[in-house]
């Protein structure tokens, strides 16, 4: 009787292992490898994230997309603690709109093939990391006054400055190291600036649609030698510019010069902020790192 005890309750046993081994097995089929604030990122996310990219970088490894997936999930939840709560409604739009645009385009057709009807993993590991970094550039960094508190103070003290001693705009910007360009607002071209370009004055962009925008907001207010009361917000720069008159050697334009001072990077705003979200590596030992 006891040798029947012990048989009926090992088969028991082994039933139970039979059924629920690979239950727990399908249930772990995404075993989370790292943590970023709310967000789990799954064994899956990183393949798939890996899988959508190889169309535009085929030797991309999976170590290389769960990096990428770190970054844009601290961002994500950064702007989220800097109260910017419109990434959602980006990702929703993109996610439409990246479709839309598949009908016409193979290699996104290609992407959206990956995802199959799994919407909400093509969302979380494509869409959102497309949008991340542009919405944390334009509602977090730039609009960010605490962090740019000290450089827009610079830019305000060079203001005053030179509203008292206009004709020392080139000196004084030479002074505090900010970079100085002339350009010229042409009739026909728009705005162009003298060469060369260095990296800092990629903030002054050129053109006729901007040139028009200046000529309205600032420079049609202005009298030759005179400068704006005002910077303006160009990029991850502030701009002031200072009417010089009609240009000697073009017929028709005027010549102008523009002072750039430019903002703490965007990277910065990031490594300053990175320790609001806490990032939990748990297991990356089974991803390929080629």
């Amino acid at each position: 009787m006891m040798v029947m005890k012990t048989l009926i309750s090992f088969f028991q046993v082994t039933v139970l292992s039979i059924i629920l081994v690979p239950l727990l097995v399908g249930c772990n089929r995404n075993p989370t490898l790292v943590e970023v604030g709310s967000v789990q990122i799954g064994k899956k996310d990183v393949e798939m994230r890996r899988r959508a990219m190889s169309v535009f970088s085929p030797q991309l490894s999976q170590k290389i997309a769960l990096e990428q997936l770190i970054r844009s999930y601290t961002l994500s939840e950064l702007l989220k603690k800097k109260g910017v709560n419109n990434l959602d409604a980006s990702v929703e739009q993109e996610a439409k709109r990246f479709t839309e645009s598949g009908k016409s385009n193979p290699k996104i057709a290609q992407v959206r093939k990956v995802f199959g009807s799994d919407e909400q993993t093509f969302r979380k590991v494509f869409i959102l990391p497309m949008l991340a970094d542009r919405v944390a550039y334009m509602d977090g960094y730039l609009k960010d006054s605490e962090f740019h508190k000290t450089q827009k103070q610079k830019a305000d003290d060079f203001l005053t400055e030179v509203q008292k001693n206009p004709k020392g705009f080139e000196a004084l910007a030479k002074k505090n190291g900010y970079v100085l360009k002339k350009g010229w607002l042409d009739s026909e071209k728009g705005l162009l600036w003298e060469p060369p370009r260095e990296p800092a004055s990629s903030n002054l962009p050129g053109g006729t649609f901007i040139a028009d925008q200046w000529k309205r907001s600032v420079l049609n207010q202005l009298d030759p030698g005179k400068i704006a009361s005002t910077f303006i917000e160009q990029g991850n720069a502030w701009v002031l510019l200072k009417k010089i008159g009609l240009s000697s050697s073009s017929k028709g334009s005027t010549e102008i010069a523009a002072v750039v001072v430019v903002r703490e990077p965007f990277n910065v705003w990031i490594e300053k902020n990175r320790g609001l979200v806490p990032v939990t590596r748990i297991s990356e030992q089974k991803l390929d790192s080629q």
